[in-house]
């Protein structure tokens, strides 16, 4: 970025917008590990092991994207939560953006990473 060129630097908005999208997208994750967690329990009519371990899978992913979302959940409140500070203090805060979580949905992969075994 050049010098002084501050027109590329997230606003504020822009980090929330992105917290929003993240914790959207973990939530679209968890429900899709959800159905898919139902649709293998519906499926696990007999207890062969082989069902019993897609259940396990099923059951483990299931919680590894409700934990995701989770925590989206709490960045995107803990951001809210600090905009209403900056706002009712009446100071503005620098825009500065999480490298961890700077991209939509970066907390997503990182924890989708997790549930395989990638940390």
């Amino acid at each position: 970025m050049l010098e002084g060129d501050e027109s590329l630097e997230p606003t504020w908005r822009d980090v929330g917008h992105d917290r929003w999208l993240a914790m959207q997208s973990a939530y679209a994750e968890y429900r899709g590990a959800s159905e898919a967690l139902e649709c293998t329990r519906q499926s696990a009519n007999e207890s062969s092991t082989n069902e019993r371990s897609l259940l396990t899978i099923a059951v483990d992913r299931q919680r590894v994207a409700f934990e995701c979302y989770f925590e989206a959940r709490m960045e995107f409140l803990e951001f809210r939560f600090d905009e209403s500070n900056r706002l009712g203090a009446g100071r503005v805060a620098p825009a500065t953006r999480d490298t961890d979580h700077s991209s939509i949905g970066s907390a997503v992969r990182r924890c989708l990473a997790m549930s395989f075994g990638r940390r």
